[in-house]
């Protein structure tokens, strides 16, 4: 797998799990929940402080809210699978985020891609 691919399933397992805690209190539950990552995305990416605050969060460059903390314990265990355990609703907003991150958000793009990458070896 090239840098390039495994950076956007790495970003794509974070996007994922920012979507999840941010459109649910039940950020950690499994695939089955109907809460689980299938809120509506444009009201999270129309309210530009808690998109900057989450990904400060992320970033470790600001303190974190329960989302931060939440997104914080998720993602160790998307970035792994991969988001195995998304279904395609989660899916669908995971790449809308990305590409709203990626768009409106580059540097922080690049910042989360390498500090959430696993390397191995």
């Amino acid at each position: 797998m090239t840098r390039f691919a495994c950076s956007l399933s790495v970003v794509a397992a974070v996007a994922a799990v920012l979507l999840l805690a941010a459109t649910s209190p039940a950020a950690a539950a499994p695939q089955g929940s109907k809460t689980f990552g299938t809120g509506n995305i444009n009201s999270f990416l129309s309210n530009p402080n808690i998109v900057r605050e989450t990904i400060d969060c992320l970033k470790d460059t600001a303190p974190c809210k329960r989302l931060g903390v939440s997104l914080k314990q998720a993602i160790p265990e998307v970035v792994n699978n991969r988001c195995a355990r998304c279904n395609p609703s989660q899916a669908a907003n995971a790449q809308k985020l990305i590409d709203y991150v990626r768009a409106n958000h580059p540097q922080d793009y690049r910042i989360i891609i390498d500090k959430y990458t696993v390397r191995s070896g």
